[in-house]
């Protein structure tokens, strides 16, 4: 059975402190397996490895009135600074989301936690693949059978 300090009953030895960042209570987790699951761990805004937000735009042309949806997808990153201390980075990636992906937003989708993973082509290259995964709200079929 594993017991870490939150429910344990027994004092934290001298020579040992409370944990103070995520680092120090356990690893970041680390692309090895090729899929990062426990990157979202606290959720798409709030994630402990990298934290996603998604801008989406509605927008109608005063003289065509022509309506245009689009969205964008803004990724961060943890890396270690110069000195090694874990911080967030600028927006390290910024990615157009497909057709598809805005109209089940305007549909009234809600976005989940990607997860990252990693896949290698046939000439051995490594890339990385983000899914995103979005909560669809279900529709009603009626049908006139008796």
């Amino acid at each position: 059975m594993h017991r870490t300090g939150a429910v344990t009953r027994e004092p934290i030895p001298k020579n040992e402190a409370w944990p103070q960042t995520y680092e120090d209570l356990q690893p970041v987790p680390v692309l090895s397996v090729g899929q990062l699951t426990t990157a979202f761990d606290d959720g798409l805004e709030k994630g402990q490895t990298y934290r996603a937000k998604i801008d989406y735009v509605h927008r109608c042309d005063l003289v065509t009135h022509e309506e245009r949806q689009r969205a964008r997808l803004y990724l961060h990153l943890r890396a270690p600074s110069e000195s090694g201390t874990w911080r967030w980075g600028q927006v390290c990636g910024v990615i157009e989301l497909p057709e598809a992906v805005v109209r089940r937003l305007s549909q009234g989708a809600m976005p989940q936690a990607p997860t990252l993973r990693e896949i290698r082509t046939d000439d051995g290259s490594r890339l990385a693949v983000l899914d995103l995964i979005l909560e669809v709200p279900a529709t009603v079929c009626v049908t006139n059978e008796p």
